[in-house]
C-alpha cells in the first residue's frame, strides 16, 4: 500500500481522542527515591515486549507476498546512493523510508555528501552537515536538470531516485514526520516525559548540529520544536530507537497487524539487538499513553537483506547468469559427492575423495573466472563506487535480480554472498 494512502488517512485516524487519552493509565514523571519513570518502569518489571526477531528464513519472494497480503514490510536505507541491494528492492516496490538525519563524513553506506557515479564520487554538499539540512552545493553536469533551487542533498538524492525507479514506493523520512505530525508528535512527547536524555540533537536549519540536555530536549519537544514535524527545518531530531517505535507503533495501527516486517542493511541488523531493553521499555510507557490501540505485544521480524548481491543492471544480466550457473553448479555438486560419500564403501572412500576434490577444483575455477567477469557485485559500500541510482540514469538501464535470489532465503544467499567474496579476495 503507498505512502501517501496510508499517510493521508492517518490525518483522520489519527485525531486525538481526548476522552481515551484522559481514560488512559499515565506513569507519574515525578522522581521517586531518585530514580526517573523508566528507572520505575524497569523496576516493577512492567514490560510489555516489543519483539525483535531475525528472520534469516525467509526469501525476497515470501516478502513481497506478505506485503501483497496486507503485512507492513518496508526498509529503512538512507538518504543518499542507493547501492545495488536496495535499487533492485525499490524496483520491486517494497517501500523505502530514507532515513535523512545521516551525516556524509559519518555514512560510510550512503555517502549523502558525494553523487556516486561511473566509478567516481563527486562532492556535492558539506560532509560534515546532516543531509535533511547540507545545502547542495554542486552536481555533475550530467545531472544539474534534476537539481532545483534550495534543495537539500537529501532532496536531491530522494529526486534522482524518483527519476531512476519511477515506480518507487518511498518517502524521506522528515516528510513522513511531517505528515504523520499527530502521533509522532504523541510518541514524542510521551518518551520526552520519561525518556529525554535519549534526544541529544537539535539539527538547525543548515544542517548543522548541537547537542542538548535532558532537560531542554523536554521543553523543545513540549513546544513542538522537532526536526520535520509541522514541516520544521529545525528542532530536536528523533533518535532511532524512537524512529524504530514508532514505525512498529504506527504501522501496526494502520494495517491493523501485530507484526511488522523491516529489512535491514548491515548496521542496523548489528546495532538494534542494543536497543532490545529499551524499546521494551519505551513501548510499555506508549501502550498505556497513546490515543490508539496498541497491541499487547509487537513483533518486528527483522530480515537483514544486506547480502542480497546478486542484482545488476539488466544490460549485464549474461555476466551475472554466468556466476549464479557456476555457483549453483558448485553448490549442487557439493550435495551429490556429500550423498556419494554417505553411501560409499569405507574402502573406497579415499578414492571418492580425490575425485571430488579433483572435480571441484575445476568447478571453483569456472566460478572464478565468472565473477572475474562480473565484479560489481563484490562492492563494498563503504568504498563507495558501486552502481547507484546515477548510473541508472546515466545510461537508462533498470536492475535485473537472478530469479535464485528471489526464491533462496536470506540465510542461504548469505553462505552464497559469504562464500564469493572470500573466493575472490
Amino acid at each position: 500500500m503507498a505512502f501517501d494512502v496510508l499517510l493521508g488517512a492517518g490525518s483522520l485516524v489519527f485525531e486525538m481522542n481526548v476522552e481515551k487519552r484522559a481514560a488512559k493509565a499515565r506513569f507519574s514523571s515525578v522522581m521517586v527515591h531518585g530514580n526517573s519513570p523508566m528507572d520505575q518502569l524497569a523496576d516493577k518489571g512492567a514490560i510489555m515486549p516489543f519483539c525483535v526477531t531475525h528472520r534469516p528464513d525467509l526469501s525476497i519472494d515470501d516478502l513481497l507476498q506478505l506485503m501483497r497480503s496486507g503485512k507492513p514490510v518496508y526498509k529503512t536505507p538512507h538518504a543518499g546512493n542507493f547501492y545495488p541491494n536496495n535499487l533492485a528492492l525499490a524496483a520491486l516496490g517494497i517501500p523505502m523510508k530514507l532515513v535523512d538525519h545521516n551525516r556524509g563524513e559519518k555514512d560510510k553506506n550512503f555517502h549523502p555528501h558525494v553523487v556516486v557515479m561511473n566509478g567516481a564520487q563527486y562532492e556535492v554538499a558539506n560532509p560534515t552537515l546532516l543531509s535533511a539540512g547540507a545545502a547542495l552545493l554542486t552536481v555533475p553536469e550530467s545531472l544539474r536538470g534534476y537539481a532545483l533551487p534550495g534543495d537539500t542533498a537529501a532532496e536531491f538524492h530522494y529526486r534522482t531516485l524518483r527519476a531512476a525507479i519511477p515506480t518507487m514506493d518511498g518517502e524521506l523520512w522528515s516528510r513522513s514526520v511531517g505528515r504523520r505530525g499527530g502521533p509522532m508528535y504523541e510518541l514524542c512527547a510521551i518518551v520526552a516525559e520519561i525518556a529525554p536524555q535519549l534526544f541529544t540533537r537539535y539539527m538547525h536549519e543548515d544542517g548543522s548540529t548541537r547537542l542538548v540536555t535532558a532537560r531542554e530536549a523536554r521543553l523543545l519537544i513540549a513546544n513542538e520544536h522537532i526536526q520535520g514535524l509541522r514541516g520544521n527545518r529545525e528542532g530536536v531530531v528523533i533518535p532511532n530507537v524512537v524512529c524504530i517505535l514508532a514505525d512498529g507503533l504506527v504501522d501496526t495501527y494502520l494495517y491493523r497487524t501485530e507484526e511488522v516486517y523491516s529489512l535491514s542493511g548491515p548496521d542496523m541488523f548489528r546495532y538494534i539487538k542494543h536497543m532490545q531493553d529499551q524499546l521494551d521499555m519505551l513501548f510499555a510507557a506508549a501502550q498505556d499513553r497513546v490515543s490508539w490501540n496498541v497491541p499487547e505485544t509487537i513483533t518486528m521480524n527483522m530480515v537483514n537483506v544486506s547480502p542480497m548481491r546478486f542484482t545488476v543492471p539488466r544490460r549485464r544480466q549474461a555476466a551475472l547468469d554466468a556466476v549464479m550457473n557456476a555457483y549453483l553448479s558448485v553448490i549442487a555438486a557439493d550435495s551429490q559427492w556429500n550423498q556419494i560419500m554417505r553411501e560409499a564403501n569405507p574402502a573406497s572412500r579415499r578414492a571418492l575423495a580425490a575425485s571430488r576434490k579433483a572435480e571441484r577444483a575445476v568447478l571453483i575455477v569456472a566460478l572464478r573466472e565468472a565473477l572475474q567477469g562480473c565484479s560489481e557485485i563484490l562492492y563494498r559500500i563503504e568504498d563507495g563506487v558501486f552502481t547507484s541510482q546515477y548510473d541508472l540514469l546515466r545510461t537508462g538501464d533498470e536492475m535485473y535480480i537472478h530469479p535464485w535470489a528471489m526464491t533462496a532465503s536470506m540465510r542461504d544467499i548469505e553462505k552464497a554472498s559469504t562464500f564469493m567474496m572470500k573466493l575472490m579476495h
